[in-house]
């Protein structure tokens, strides 16, 4: 469909905008709930806004003329997906969407926006449209049920009781919080710096590269600011004996930690991405993070690398009690000079 200069403006000031804010403040209204609400199909998320079908019967044929044009659909896809994201990874941070699975959510949001405009062609009656639109609703959330239903195992646990949904908070910490507890220090990090899950907001990056200090952070989802970088840490480019310094608090290993010990867990490509970390490291360099791998670390030549491991205080301000659970330490992991490059 071709939209004169002028209504494509319009559609790109005004109507877009609204489509996409509605879809993100649906997302934060029900942003106390979690994934097992998904899975049930709480009423929160069915619920239809009272200002959702006077707009769409409104502004029908603009919205129409969004959805069938491919760039705008794309654009909306997008929102969907990273509204989607943000939220499950807020609802349960162990959930890992790699390439695939995203791939999959991205199908169905497609589908999601397709159904939506033909609904809009085929129904220009208000109560129509209602009941067409609760129906799509119901069953797009029996699809994204089914879809997490696949990340654990309903035929061996109870549904509630199945570890994706869980609450498992992911939140984000100050930089001088984060730097206590990793026994950082302007002075005593190398660069370039890296920070593996460094958060959406990347406040440890931020205020390192404030101090001066070339400083780079990844995430799977980060904020529009400078050195943070959207990646998947198990598939990262990592240049071989680049890095001075990779930090990664309460992120990389923490995964790593969940993964070997959940029963359903994949810590194989951990093991492998923490090789790859330690080559990436110039010699000298150093693997700092928390909590600490133990159970890995143990496996570690000797001859190539030098552990040191700082145990956390007894004496915790009510913040580091909550991290005390796991029993908390911080390890670093210094590359020697004569250490081997892993492929």
């Amino acid at each position: 469909m071709d939209i004169p200069l002028q209504g494509y403006q319009y559609l790109i000031d005004d109507i877009y905008p609204r489509l996409v804010r509605a879809v993100i403040e649906r997302y934060q209204k029900n942003s106390d709930k979690n994934l097992l609400d998904v899975y049930h199909k709480d009423d929160a998320f069915l619920k239809i806004h009272p200002e959702t079908i006077p707009f769409l019967v409104e502004q029908r044929e603009a919205i129409l003329q969004i959805l069938e044009d491919k760039h705008l659909f794309n654009n909306l896809v997008q929102v969907f997906l990273m509204a989607s994201l943000e939220f499950t990874y807020a609802s349960n941070q162990f959930i890992y969407f790699n390439m695939e699975e995203e791939q999959r959510l991205e199908i169905l949001y497609r589908a999601y926006l397709q159904a939506i405009k033909q609904i809009l062609i085929n129904n220009q009656e208000y109560d129509k449209l209602e009941e067409e639109l609760n129906q799509l609703i119901r069953a797009h959330f029996e699809d994204l049920s089914h879809n997490l239903v696949r990340f654990g195992d309903p035929t061996t646990e109870i549904i509630p009781n199945i570890l994706v949904f869980r609450q498992v908070v992911c939140r984000e910490y100050s930089p001088q919080f984060q730097m206590e507890i990793m026994g950082l220090t302007l002075s005593n990090l190398i660069e370039p710096v890296l920070d593996i899950g460094c958060g959406k907001d990347g406040y440890l990056v931020r205020y390192l590269r404030q101090q001066g200090i070339q400083a780079v952070g990844i995430d799977r989802l980060v904020g529009s600011h400078q050195g943070l970088i959207a990646e998947d840490w198990l598939n990262m480019p990592l240049r071989k004996s680049f890095w001075g310094t990779v930090i990664s608090h309460m992120a990389f290993s923490n995964h790593f930690l969940f993964q070997h010990y959940y029963s359903h867990g994949n810590p194989q490509p951990y093991a492998r991405q923490y090789m790859k970390i330690l080559s990436a490291l110039k010699p000298g360099g150093q693997f700092i993070y928390a909590p600490g791998l133990p159970f890995f670390e143990q496996l570690l030549p000797s001859e190539e690398y030098v552990l040191y491991v700082k145990k956390i205080d007894e004496h915790l301000s009510e913040e580091k009690a909550k991290l005390s659970l796991i029993n908390f330490q911080t390890s670093w992991v210094t590359r020697l000079y004569n250490a081997r490059v892993h492929k």
